[in-house]
């Protein structure tokens, strides 16, 4: 080891590495460790005691990535540079992104000597980017899917409605003053009773079915698969529109995430039903904003008629002379959750 040290006088890239950020790290050809500085240990937890003579591979783990550790092994044997992001494990078993750069190093009569590695921890930049991710595709409040998901999951059911001929449904819904409950209570109360309604709906749908939050209090359910008789369909569809309209009538406490009885004196108050707009599709010369807008406009004929109610229309009607909806809930019957 210390006659291969000398031989490509590593003494010279210590002194530059020494006080470095980047973790370093020099391998001879057989992947051996020769060298580290600092940084490498800060990062990975192992000293130099511990790495040198070592196999590099040692910093795998199980949630390193099969084909960066082919690719890496393959800058190895072909003596080309690497440049990419792997996970690697530290000493105390807990994992790392690592931005990592693998670069061949000769001597004067141009024979390879060692690999020279760099080594950035980007776990902070990476923790972020997932989050970005999910802060696009999850809405923060309710945990619900946003429009964007709903967007590409609808445009993906209607080609496949129109190959397999089965039915889906697009339920649009908006509550019923729900302002008032932001005005009376303040928006902490508001958000309770969002994040309840989220969870209402997830109860009113199959478990594959896409429930996002679009807006302040709307929201849209995509059902798929549901039969390819349109008479059935339409029933099952009925039945998923009623649950909505009963559930969503239901009084919630607003003083308390977890489900309980209002103590509030005028229990009224905490309550906001809804309006919905449910169109019945199958992939007919309808696009992803036709179906959404249809629904929406269903939705406001829903409000515009007292509110507390559906309104169903199949997507490839001429006119809303096919509409059809339901009476008011009793809103005085007696339901606490």
């Amino acid at each position: 080891m210390p006659n291969e040290r000398k031989n490509i006088d590593l003494r010279a890239l210590a002194r530059a590495y020494s006080a470095s950020h980047e973790g370093f790290m020099v391998t001879g050809k057989a992947q051996n460790i020769i060298l580290i500085n600092k940084a490498f240990t800060a990062i990975t937890g192992y000293s130099e005691e511990e790495c040198y003579g070592r196999d590099c591979h040692f910093l795998n783990g199980s949630h390193t990535d099969l084909e960066i550790i082919k690719q890496v092994d393959e800058g190895f044997h072909n003596v080309t540079p690497f440049f990419g992001e792997i996970r690697f494990r530290r000493k105390d078993g807990s994992y790392f992104w690592a931005a990592l750069s693998i670069n061949p190093l000769f001597d004067e009569a141009g024979n390879i000597k060692a690999m020279v590695w760099l080594i950035n921890d980007v776990s902070k930049r990476k923790d972020l980017e997932k989050q970005l991710k999910a802060l696009a595709f999850t809405d923060s409040l309710t945990q619900l899917f946003t429009r964007r998901v709903l967007e590409d999951r609808l445009g993906q059911v209607i080609l496949k409605s129109s190959r397999n001929k089965q039915y889906g449904a697009l339920f649009f819904i908006d509550l019923d003053h729900f302002k008032r409950i932001n005005d009376i209570f303040g928006h902490k109360a508001g958000d309770i009773r969002l994040k309840d309604v989220a969870k209402r709906l997830k109860e009113c749908v199959r478990e594959e079915d896409t429930v996002a939050r679009v807006g302040g209090d709307e929201f849209v359910i995509l059902i798929n698969e549901l039969n390819p008789d349109i008479s059935i369909a339409k029933q099952g569809v009925i039945k998923v529109a009623e649950k909505i309209v009963e559930q969503l009538s239901t009084k919630s406490c607003l003083k308390d995430p977890s489900p309980k009885s209002c103590q509030l004196d005028d229990i009224s108050q905490c309550q906001c039903s809804a309006s919905v707009g449910v169109v019945l599709f199958s992939g007919k010369d309808r696009s992803v904003a036709q179906l959404l807008d249809q629904a929406d406009q269903e939705m406001y004929r829903a409000k515009k008629a007292g509110g507390n109610r559906y309104l169903l229309i199949e997507a490839d009607t001429a006119s809303n002379e096919k509409s059809s909806g339901i009476t008011p809930l009793d809103t005085n019957k007696k339901t606490e959750t």
